[in-house]
């Protein structure tokens, strides 16, 4: 409204599903080289967690040229996470008051009557949380506390209740790495073997293990890669994950 110094933020979350589409990625860069020059006291801030989605054309000076990583937070930072929800979640009022928790000087989390968490489960809970965000963290302290809801034993969150929420609340920042979570696929949840694929794969895995002995007697070398092929759904993932 004529001042200088106004700014005018423009936010674009997701914005790797708005530039999908060819002809909207070049009417942005189009935008994009009139900020500066036309509106001079606009900024575009983009958020995506598929960078590599971003065309290059958006991505070089003049235009998205400052690009920003935001890393998942580290093991002090989830237990400092954990201790400021919790504590909202125990202490009320009293704990938004703090800008920010002291966890050298808190034993533990308390708040009138309320059971106490020690910092040192705390701070377990944080080390098991690997990949965790903070949106997962918060959701991982109000299912803890739906779940001491439903304990009749306990009057407010507990460690047990954090440890069984985590089986409801995983990891954002490992979705794509499932295949390198511990496999739940065992070789009898997959029925049938066909072409002999399963059977294959169990002996490529298992046999230079269960019979070391006779591959050093037989002076085999076990199998250094494996490549399963073949069309969609046919069951490569399964076997992966049951290898």
């Amino acid at each position: 409204r004529g001042s200088d110094s106004i700014v005018v933020l423009i936010f674009l979350d997701e914005c790797d599903a708005l530039v999908s589409v060819e002809s909207v990625a070049a009417m942005l860069a189009d935008l994009l080289d009139r900020v500066g020059d036309v509106w001079k006291h606009v900024m575009v801030v983009g958020a995506t967690n598929r960078i590599d989605s971003i065309p290059s054309f958006l991505r070089r000076p003049g235009r998205f040229d400052r690009e920003i990583p935001m890393s998942p937070p580290s093991i002090e930072e989830r237990a400092d996470l954990l201790f400021t929800l919790l504590s909202e979640v125990e202490g009320g009022e009293k704990s938004k008051k703090d800008s920010k928790p002291d966890m050298s000087s808190c034993e533990t989390v308390t708040s009138g009557g309320l059971k106490q968490i020690s910092k040192q489960e705390i701070r377990e809970i944080a080390e098991l949380c690997v990949g965790y965000v903070p949106a997962d963290l918060t959701a991982l302290v109000r299912k803890a506390w739906l779940l001491s809801l439903q304990d009749d034993e306990a009057s407010s969150v507990r460690y047990s209740h954090l440890e069984a929420a985590r089986h409801y609340v995983g990891a954002s920042a490992l979705r794509d790495a499932s295949m390198a979570a511990p496999p739940k696929t065992t070789w009898d949840d997959i029925a049938g073997d066909p072409g002999g694929a399963k059977t294959a794969l169990q002996q490529a895995i298992e046999w230079p293990r269960l019979k070391a002995r006779e591959f050093q007697i037989l002076g085999l070398q076990p199998p250094r890669g494996i490549l399963l092929h073949g069309p969609p759904g046919c069951a490569k993932s399964c076997l992966a994950r049951a290898a």
